[in-house]
């Protein structure tokens, strides 16, 4: 018998996308506004097969991405990434490639929080998963996917704005990790590693979006985008508090974003004008 090949596979369900199709109806305008907004994704993935880093190019050929009404699903397979006459371990080659993934994972995430004022729950998994087109040319698809009924139901169960980090995938990273030499063991393997996942504070594991949020003195260097989305997440977060004030049960979820990010700021010793206070919202 064949078994199906492996592959890492993310699903995000955006939280209250029934409420947008709601207000906006049957208005063909505000549907193109919102396909225009995923376009954005589809053009970065684009623009990531234009840069010549070989690991990046195989990486970005292999991402699927698949947006159904509040459905997203970001997969790719598990297969070689390494290049092996480049004299890197191919151990630090995979762990590079799944950066490369978990890095695209986090741009989709925010780039739904921009466009939309939505934001997302979901489950990053390891598992088998059937994808291919009817024929080519064809836009159609065939999915058979043990694999996303895991990332389904794991992020079913994550109730809050957050993304899961299931045991699989977990295990293959730090497998990989353990496998490579002590002068690897720094910079993006380290960052895969021991910061993108994190351990929240009800005790799961789950994708830390800001992994590779910066200090206070790198405030206009690198960090620059990481904070304008900071300081958009929570504008967008008090828009969700404000349109939900009468529901406790969908504001108990952003009192869980809440806390996420205002120990981020301070864990990074950022300006504390960032910081989301509770007791001056006007309920």
């Amino acid at each position: 018998m064949n078994t199906m090949e492996e592959h890492i596979v993310c699903y995000l369900d955006i939280l209250g996308y029934k409420g947008l199709v709601n207000k906006y109806g049957s208005d063909a305008e505000k549907a193109t506004e919102l396909m225009e907004a995923f376009e954005n994704i589809d053009s970065f993935l684009k623009q990531q097969l234009e840069i010549k880093d070989e690991i990046l190019h195989r990486v970005f050929e292999k991402v699927q991405l698949i947006i159904l009404s509040d459905s997203i699903l970001i997969t790719i397979p598990i297969s070689r990434y390494s290049n092996e006459l480049n004299g890197v371990p191919k151990e630090f080659d995979e762990l590079l490639a799944y950066y490369y993934y978990l890095f695209f994972v986090r741009y989709v995430y925010i780039q739904v929080i921009i466009k939309t004022g939505h934001f997302c729950r979901g489950a990053i998994v390891k598992g088998a998963h059937f994808d291919k087109k009817f024929q080519d040319g064809s836009g159609n698809r065939f999915i058979f996917s043990p694999a996303l009924i895991n990332a389904y139901q794991l992020q079913d169960k994550a109730v809050y704005p957050r993304i899961i980090f299931d045991d699989s995938i977990y295990k293959l990273i730090t497998d990989l990790y353990d496998l490579i030499d002590k002068e690897y063991r720094k910079g993006v393997s380290d960052t895969i590693r021991h910061r993108m996942p994190f351990i929240d504070h009800t005790g799961i594991r789950c994708f830390d979006i800001f992994f590779d949020l910066p200090n206070r003195e790198q405030y206009m260097s690198k960090g620059k985008d990481l904070l304008d989305w900071l300081s958009i997440m929570k504008t967008k977060i008090y828009d969700q508090l404000d349109e939900n004030r009468v529901k406790p049960e969908i504001i108990e979820k952003y009192i869980y974003l809440i806390n996420y990010f205002n120990n981020k700021v301070q864990l990074c010793n950022l300006d504390s004008n960032l910081l989301i206070q509770l007791n001056k919202l006007q309920f």
